[in-house]
């Protein structure tokens, strides 16, 4: 069996990945890009379990399992649902990547 197709059995969310950029801290105000698409197995995931298991000290509350991707990095944002998180950390493996997730406050519609 391949890796992807291990990965189509359990994707069970639709993310966009995003970019936020010319971020003006004082004005709050930004600019988002849609920079794709990714399919993956959203669960939920803690800062505590991401110390326990990676030995990193960050906030987060989704894990994301998907296929391999150069756009997931890092800093960049995740769309689910509605909801928007920023990607804290990023595990590569074999099979794929397991992508941590913050809540973020961003607003989806930008400046």
């Amino acid at each position: 069996m391949k890796w992807d197709e291990v990965f189509k059995r359990f994707n069970n969310t639709k993310a966009e990945i995003l970019q936020v950029t010319d971020f003006d801290d004082y004005e709050n105000k930004y600019n988002i890009e849609i920079i794709g698409e990714i399919d993956g197995d959203l669960q939920p995931y803690s800062g505590e379990l991401l110390q326990r298991d990676y030995g990193l000290k960050k906030e987060c509350q989704k894990r994301f399992f998907c296929t391999a991707n150069d756009s997931v990095k890092e800093g960049t944002y995740f769309r689910v649902d509605g909801k928007t998180y920023i990607v804290e950390y990023v595990a590569e493996w074999e099979a794929g990547l397991t992508v941590m997730l913050r809540e973020s406050q961003i607003s989806i519609s930008g400046s």
